[in-house]
């Protein structure tokens, strides 16, 4: 192979690179935001409605009835206020990934003001929780980092995270908090596998992964989910009810073990 050859290759490789890592590659224009709803959604000055991909903050209002009233949950204004500081009033451009819109019409965006992805520094600050839904996986592992520090950290959420076992994650239905137990049991069911914490005379508590992100449980440093059966552990996220108190894992990030 002759130089001009060698040249031509790294020039394109270093292009193709460049494309790969630009957090502009794949965005829209300037927009301007005009009204921060909470920390992970904001309305533009053309009325969209822009909800960011990967993260979930605290909910500002609640649905009673047929109606909405406004309850903040914990941290709930702080994620708001902080989300408000990085981006209104601001230029920013907005990059999609496979998905483009939800169920309400939403725009499903990654954010960026002056080259910086307001997702990933939301993550960071602690403000909310990392959501992986399929098919946005264009930057699960970068978010998942940005979790992870808040977490060892302690700032934001993590600082004042509330601690329960699977006994008192009943008393936390709709709440961010970090339940401990021993996982006695792995269950695979048609969309999803439930790790079971079932404690002798007590209720039990289910950490549900879809089958939609179980590779990033069998991928890296990760451990698959039959590796914690027997094993104390602590799952961080919101505390859901189905048939039991349950917990959604979309990504390993959220399980540790507990010392």
């Amino acid at each position: 192979m002759n130089m001009r050859s060698v040249t031509f290759i790294t020039v394109c490789t270093f292009f193709i690179v460049l494309l790969a890592v630009s957090p502009c590659a794949y965005a829209d224009n300037l927009e301007v935001v005009r009204t921060v709803i909470d920390g992970d959604t904001i309305i533009l000055e053309d009325g969209r409605h822009i909800r960011y991909i990967g993260i979930d903050t605290p909910e500002i209002r609640r649905r009673k009835g047929q109606k909405w009233v406004y309850a903040p949950m914990p941290y709930a204004l702080e994620a708001r206020s902080i989300n408000s500081s990085l981006v209104m009033g601001k230029e920013i451009q907005l990059e999609y990934d496979s998905q483009r819109k939800d169920k309400y019409g939403r725009d499903l965006a990654y954010v960026y003001v002056d080259g910086f992805m307001v997702n990933e520094e939301l993550l960071r600050k602690g403000v909310g929780c990392l959501t992986v839904y399929a098919p946005n996986f264009k930057y699960t592992d970068r978010l998942a980092l940005a979790q992870r520090h808040a977490m060892t950290e302690k700032v934001g959420l993590w600082e004042t995270v509330q601690d329960t076992n699977i006994e008192g994650a009943h008393e936390l239905i709709g709440f961010f908090a970090s339940v401990s137990g021993v996982v006695s049991g792995v269950a695979e069911h048609k969309d999803s596998v439930f790790l079971n914490f079932n404690a002798q005379g007590s209720p039990r508590f289910s950490a549900v992964i879809w089958k939609s992100n179980i590779h990033f449980f069998t991928e890296k440093e990760w451990n698959a989910p039959e590796a914690y059966v027997g094993e104390k552990v602590k799952v961080f996220g919101t505390i859901g009810y189905g048939k039991v108190a349950q917990m959604i894992l979309f990504h390993p990030v959220q399980l540790v073990l507990d010392e």
